[in-house]
């Protein structure tokens, strides 16, 4: 796994991730503003004001949808305290369009970070499960280890398919043709790249002109050093 004090970590883990308590949280309920707000216009419309009603609007309700950035959620997650719903851009909706047209998608503007972020939350996902088979015993497709786990390896799959597939050759494409002048320009490319699949398009436009030195210097004697 990437370092804790990695920058792009860092940057990955602040996509925001929908979650749902599994039971009632005290003194959360900010983090859901217009339930809050729906409590306390409920409250004053009733004038009630035993000190049991008013603790109760401070409560996070279970159900309730809220979303985190993927560092605030991770420790929730992982003992099973809420239910995980996977954003968008992981989506099965997302799933389909980068099967069927893999090259045309601008990831940079879903995530610069798409790929170490699907990664990290596949990471989440996985270790959820392993608490989950730990404190339950049942191992029908429907617990809740075997859902994680089913959507873990789902999202992973997905991930390998859209950075291996088509996308990568075309991006090894472009590294061919990016040092000639007369060839298109590449910074249409570039632009609809995550970070990741960019430092693999720098690494391979230096690869190129490496081998194009190369050549230039024909077959000379090599000279080794003294």
């Amino acid at each position: 796994m990437p370092s804790y004090y990695d920058i792009d970590t860092i940057l990955a883990e602040e996509e925001l991730i929908q979650i749902r308590p599994s039971f009632p949280f005290s003194h959360l309920s900010h983090l859901d503003p217009e339930s809050s707000g729906r409590k306390r216009r409920r409250v004053d419309k009733e004038n009630v004001g035993n000190a049991s009603t008013y603790s109760s609007s401070h409560v996070l309700e279970e159900g309730s949808k809220i979303k985190l950035p993927l560092w605030a959620v991770d420790r929730w997650v992982v003992l099973g305290f809420v239910r995980v719903t996977l954003p968008g851009i992981y989506g099965s909706k997302m799933k389909e369009r980068l099967l069927a047209d893999p090259v045309s998608i601008d990831l940079s503007s879903k995530n610069t970070h798409y790929f170490l972020t699907g990664l990290l939350l596949t990471s989440l996902l996985h270790r959820a499960s392993h608490i989950a088979k730990r404190h339950r015993s049942s191992r029908s497709a429907s617990s809740p280890a075997s859902q994680l786990a089913a959507l873990a390896t789902s999202l992973r799959t997905s991930l390998l398919t859209a950075m291996m597939g088509e996308r990568l050759r075309r991006n090894f494409d472009w590294t061919l043709s990016a040092l000639d002048a007369m060839e298109d320009d590449a910074s249409g490319h570039v632009g609809r790249l995550s970070v990741l699949e960019g430092r693999m398009f720098e690494r391979g436009v230096e690869s190129s002109g490496a081998v194009v030195k190369w050549r230039e210097g024909g077959c000379g004697r090599i000279v080794g050093n003294r």
